[in-house]
């Protein structure tokens, strides 16, 4: 177990090096009255195609758990031998 006074002088000299390291602060420079008036730029379409790409994707899968569970609900007896089964499978290789 670290003794007090070891704990103290550590915590001394990590204070020290923190002081030392401090970053400079930056001064704001000031803006132009045209920066001011600068409109933003408008996400690119790229950007929106992503957005839809990415909501196509969540519907899908949506879809796909929806209709596992529908065909878990219709042979459940199935579905636990298969879910046995792949991880007898899974086991298995990760055994090697």
């Amino acid at each position: 177990m670290p003794r007090t006074s070891d704990l103290k002088t550590e915590l001394s000299q990590l204070k020290a090096d923190s002081q030392g390291k401090a970053r400079p602060r930056r001064s704001r420079a000031r803006k132009s009255a045209d920066e001011d008036n600068v409109i933003p730029p408008e996400p690119a379409a790229e950007d929106a195609s992503e957005k839809n790409e990415l909501g196509d994707l969540a519907n899908k899968l949506s879809d796909l758990v929806e209709n596992a569970g529908d065909e878990i609900r219709e042979r459940p007896v199935t579905a636990v031998l298969g879910a046995l089964a792949l991880g007898v499978v899974i086991g298995a290789l990760l055994r090697r």
